[in-house]
């Protein structure tokens, strides 16, 4: 049998075992962060890339799915606070609404009682050329004003005008003007006076009438929703007797 030469065993062990040994070290020791390379049966050969690093590949692939969950996941998570948010910004803007509103209202509560309870001369209703209805008159004594011109003995009407809008327009005894705006939005409006003698709600009372009414009531509608106000007025001193069953 003839020797190998000490070349062949040395190219021999380069390509067989020592291809072997590095398998191995690269099973049992594997670069940091990569998983361990199966080991290759046909040939002594180094495994290739793809085949060294196989969950590498899945890894990717993997991460690829999760960003897309995320991003659906993110998606999904952004409508649902947008929607929260909308429906907080519309409950607040709602919110806001009716207390201004709330507002508008008691701030006309307000006022007419104040003007009702300084009446002088009562209260009469009438038509008037800027009022869609008929306006209730009153004249009454304004003590306290920023306008000097407007202090004193003041004759007030309190009308519905084309625009919906409930008005107060002002005249003094020294021929100073003012027009308010009560308030917005109203499509309709009634004014009665009650005639304590009859007992009765009237919705004509003409100023030449000697009696001046024991009470004012005030209808306003908006939006379908009729809302009812009532204020006595000074002037009257006559005690009012409601009749009913016993």
């Amino acid at each position: 049998m003839r020797k190998k030469r000490p070349l062949t065993r040395l190219c021999n062990f380069w390509r067989g075992d020592f291809c072997k040994m590095l398998a191995y070290r690269s099973l049992w020791f594997p670069e940091p962060g990569l998983h361990k390379p199966a080991l290759e049966t046909t040939g002594f050969c180094r495994p290739t890339g793809c085949e060294k690093h196989p969950r590498k590949v899945a890894k990717l692939s993997l991460t690829l799915l999760e960003v897309i969950l995320a991003i659906t996941l993110l998606t999904a998570l952004l409508a649902g606070v947008f929607n929260l948010f909308r429906q907080g910004v519309q409950k607040n803007v709602s919110a806001r609404e009716l207390k201004q509103q709330v507002l508008q209202w008691e701030l006309f509560q307000q006022k007419m009682r104040t003007l009702l309870a300084t009446s002088s001369e009562g209260a009469w209703i009438d038509k008037h050329p800027d009022s869609a209805l008929p306006a209730l008159f009153i004249v009454y004594q304004h003590a306290a004003d920023p306008d000097v011109a407007m202090r004193g003995e003041v004759m007030g009407m309190l009308y519905l005008n084309r625009a919906k809008e409930l008005c107060l327009s002002s005249w003094s005894a020294q021929g100073a003007t003012r027009v308010e705006t009560l308030l917005e939005n109203i499509d309709t409006w009634t004014c009665q006076l009650f005639d304590a003698k009859q007992g009765a709600w009237n919705v004509a009372w003409p100023q030449a009438k000697k009696e001046p009414p024991a009470m004012v009531n005030i209808t306003l509608t908006q939006n379908a929703n009729a809302t009812a106000f009532a204020f006595f007025l000074r002037s009257s001193d006559e005690k009012i007797l409601y009749k009913g069953q016993p």
